[in-house]
């Protein structure tokens, strides 16, 4: 019984360890953004990257939009190195990133500025389109 007991408890613990997440920045490898949003168009990016094992979980982002540049923060909720539930495995990752409506102009994309995985990626927001436009394609996905 008393073995029974100090397994019991060391699992307990472990688990306790296990369930204490860290923030981290999540490696990204790519930002696309769809061409011809307008200014009555929610604006939006897709950011592609990776988690580098399954330590990591659940990807969110932080927005930033300061003038024409944009700035975004990957992270993910990091459950550390001595975690015995954790697979080496890469698991990859594609997000949608909504901006909502912005004016017009050319905008720079910034993900996780100053960090081994910083990336950059631009769009162009055009003026509104009157009615007789509005029905041809755009936003059209060429490669994924």
């Amino acid at each position: 019984m008393k073995l029974f007991s100090i397994f019991l408890s060391l699992m307990l613990s472990n688990q306790l360890f296990a369930s204490t997440p860290m923030v981290k920045r999540v490696p990204v490898s790519g930002v696309f953004s769809p061409r011809g949003y307008d200014t009555s168009d929610n604006s939006e990016v897709v950011i592609s990257g990776y988690l580098p094992n399954s330590c990591h979980q659940n990807p969110n982002v932080k927005v930033e939009i300061d003038n024409k540049k944009i700035k975004l923060v990957m992270t993910s909720f990091y459950y550390g190195e001595g975690n015995p539930y954790c697979t080496e495995a890469i698991m990859p990752f594609v997000k949608t990133i909504p901006l909502g409506n912005l004016d017009k102009g050319d905008y720079e994309v910034v993900v996780n500025e100053g960090s081994p995985s910083e990336t950059h990626g631009e769009f162009t927001v055009a003026a509104e389109r009157d009615d007789r436009r509005r029905d041809q394609i755009f936003a059209n996905v060429e490669y994924i």
